[in-house]
């Protein structure tokens, strides 16, 4: 596995499935549709000097203050991906090809890309 890019955090995803160090099938997925909800791989180009993608910098960071409307919702006790969806006017896949998603699961706190 160290010899993959140290960038590359979706080849590692599936390093460590292949490797044995997750058990979950579908743990290079969630992890890295966390990696990509959270823009945590923004901290991977700070650390190793990488320009961000432009585009994917404009979807992070847009947020339509002021206008009451944001591209973000925060999952509360009781959402379902069908509650979300409809509050958005979106279907439930519409909402899970956004965000990266396969499953159904959904955790508190958890952001998803809703417009």
């Amino acid at each position: 596995m160290f010899k993959l890019p140290k960038g590359d955090y979706k080849a590692w995803a599936k390093g460590l499935r292949e490797a044995g160090y997750a058990t979950d099938p579908k743990y290079p997925e969630k992890l890295i549709s966390y990696i990509e909800t959270y823009g945590l791989h923004e901290y991977d180009n700070k650390v190793l000097g990488k320009q961000s993608n432009k585009e994917e910098i404009k979807v992070l960071a847009q947020d339509d203050f002021g206008s009451g409307q944001s591209n973000w919702y925060e999952i509360q006790k009781g959402d379902t991906f069908y509650s979300v969806s409809k509050k958005f006017n979106l279907t439930v896949e519409e909402l899970k090809q956004k965000n990266n998603l396969t499953d159904n699961t959904l955790s508190i706190g958890q952001k998803l890309i809703v417009k």
